[in-house]
């Protein structure tokens, strides 16, 4: 949520949605200020928000929603990073998923238990 660009307008808030630091999450449900209906997020994974924000829900899919209680009008800019691997689509993760030992050394896995780029890690 940023206030210090100064094309989002006095009075609104942008919002921005990410996963994993950087990657936009368009497919969440967004609530502002326990609102019945959710706000739309752009490509960017982003929106404007009149007035101030006291609480975020989001939502994805049939999975309990995360609420975050804010204060928009004090915290200027601040960042709420989600890292839950039940909320999140998979679609959204890393695509390492799991990691074998083979011949003494560490090898990720893709989604469909392949090797994900031939890396292999030196078993610590």
């Amino acid at each position: 949520i940023s206030k210090k660009n100064s094309l989002i307008g006095v009075g609104k808030n942008k919002l921005r949605v990410l996963v994993q630091d950087s990657v936009p999450f368009t497919i969440a449900t967004i609530f502002i200020n326990n609102n019945q209906s959710p706000i739309d997020l752009d490509s960017n994974g982003e929106a404007i928000v009149d007035n101030n924000i006291t609480n975020v829900k989001i939502q994805s899919q049939n999975i309990k929603p995360r609420i975050f209680n804010i204060n928009s009008a004090i915290n200027n800019d601040f960042t709420i990073f989600l890292y839950d691997k039940e909320f999140i689509p998979i679609s959204y993760l890393s695509s390492v998923r799991k990691w074998i030992i083979q011949r003494g050394k560490l090898l990720p896995l893709d989604e469909n238990n392949k090797p994900f780029k031939n890396e292999k890690y030196k078993k610590q």
